[in-house]
């Protein structure tokens, strides 16, 4: 999460998922960000991100930007889903990411579901973690896994694993933090 002062011609602060930038003005109405659960796969051509987010305090509208690390042109496909209203949730592609708007109606935790994909480009995959320094919160909790294809090697990972193990899909990384302050971004190295 991260904090920033950004304001729309609305005059609504923006919310940035992850991740989330989430406004001065929000985070004193009590709006919390407190956990994210992460599916990555990696493969020759396609780096792919399905995450839950999982929202909690102040209620109404708030108008978020989920910002993709290489911008929109490489994204060929992403989704937004309510996750326990089980709808999809109508969003707006932009250079940098995707825009959609986040209903709470009551204090109770929301669980919003993001899936994207990018075309690889090089032998390197990132996805967005340092956005929670801003925010000045750290995750409660956070969990990660990457499934790697077979037949691609992991030359380097800037997070340590907890645990790994092969599967018929690839090798497969486990990721578990608590009270999780990102100092740098998920990158993924491979040959």
């Amino acid at each position: 999460m991260h904090v920033i002062n950004k304001k729309q011609s609305s005059g609504k602060s923006l919310l940035v998922l992850p991740l989330l930038f989430l406004a001065h003005s929000l985070l004193g109405q009590g709006l919390t960000f407190p956990r994210e659960s992460i599916n990555f796969r990696l493969d020759r051509q396609h780096f792919s991100v399905s995450g839950y987010y999982y929202f909690a305090g102040a209620t109404g509208r708030f108008p978020v930007l989920y910002p993709f690390p290489n911008g929109s042109n490489v994204v060929d496909s992403a989704t937004v889903t309510d996750s326990k209203e089980l709808r999809s949730i109508a969003y707006t592609m932009q250079d940098n990411g995707l825009v959609f708007g986040l209903n709470r109606p009551s204090a109770d935790t929301s669980v919003i579901q993001i899936y994207y994909r990018e075309k690889l480009a090089g032998n390197k995959a990132t996805y967005i973690l340092t956005t929670t320094r801003a925010w000045g919160r750290a995750l409660e909790q956070a969990s990660y896994s990457l499934l790697v294809a077979p037949g691609i090697k992991v030359t380097s990972l800037s997070l340590k694993p907890d645990s790994e193990m092969d599967t018929p899909q690839g090798r497969l990384y486990f990721f578990i933090r608590k009270d999780f302050m990102p100092a740098g971004d998920f990158v993924v190295e491979f040959e």
